[in-house]
């Protein structure tokens, strides 16, 4: 998502039917090669609470800003083609509320402020893989065969 982002302020009645105060509205590319793939979209942190459109289609939301959110956005994604994504914003959520990290700024946070991404996968795929190495009282030198 390059050059041709642009901040949007949504007002009332924006995507969705809401008032947002702000976000995103860009348009995304992605490549010809990734049809018959999954398409997701990955945000490393969004303050505090963000909805992700594609296309007009509402593909989900996220509550909490210091965590990332990823999506699959393969139903409205068109690869090879321009597609609009939008990310509605607002600073008040139920995680803002738990954080209070707009009580610690002293000044409302919100906003897009870790990197967005847009990448694809196979159909079938490992999305999360976890290794635990556990040794017991009587080893003190590992081995590796």
């Amino acid at each position: 998502m390059e050059p041709d982002q642009r901040a949007v302020a949504l007002g009332d009645g924006g995507v969705g039917g809401r008032n947002w105060p702000g976000g995103l509205s860009t348009q995304v590319h992605p490549a010809r090669p990734w049809h018959g793939k999954r398409i997701k979209f990955r945000a490393e942190g969004i303050y505090s609470k963000a909805e992700v459109w594609v296309n007009g289609h509402r593909m989900g939301s996220h509550d909490g800003g210091a965590t990332p959110v990823e999506l699959d956005i393969s139903a409205a994604a068109k690869p090879g083609a321009e597609n609009l994504l939008t990310i509605l914003v607002t600073d008040h959520s139920d995680a803002d509320d738990l954080s209070a990290m707009s009580f610690y700024a002293h000044f409302n946070l919100g906003g897009i402020w870790r990197p967005l991404e847009l990448f694809c996968v196979e159909p079938a795929h490992i999305a999360r893989l976890a290794v635990e190495t556990r040794f017991d009282s009587a080893t003190t030198t590992p081995s590796w065969s």
